[in-house]
């Protein structure tokens, strides 16, 4: 069995001001960045679904039983990852990438608008 213990020595890390206890803390290096460097990341892919198609029918007063008329819904957009050789890294993408869904048709053979693709740039 492994057991293994901590001490912390306060004494010389905390100095005691009136009633507050105040920890002593080195002072950041000139060359620190609040934005670390990012090589890799794990990121959640979600494509858009295409749009709902539409039912309807045709009626006309010489033929009250037409055929169909209804248009087919819009294509879900894409995620692409394009290459940028000005992105250094990849700390400006999120942890979730979702494409925008498709429009839905409508009467008439009107199809639904495609939704527009969603590109990420990366190094």
């Amino acid at each position: 069995m492994v057991r293994s213990t901590f001490v912390l020595n306060l004494s010389r890390a905390v100095k005691e001001v009136g009633s507050r206890v105040q920890l002593k803390i080195k002072a950041r290096s000139s060359g620190h960045t609040l934005n670390p460097f990012v090589d890799s990341k794990h990121v959640v892919v979600h494509a858009g679904r295409g749009g709902d198609g539409c039912i309807a029918f045709d009626r006309f007063f010489c033929n009250p039983h037409g055929g169909p008329s209804g248009g087919d819904g819009g294509n879900g957009g894409h995620i692409i990852f394009e290459a940028d050789p000005a992105i250094h890294d990849l700390s400006h993408i999120g942890s979730i990438l979702k494409a925008p869904d498709g429009c839905k048709g409508s009467g008439s053979n009107c199809h639904g608008a495609n939704a527009k693709h969603l590109v990420v740039a990366v190094r």
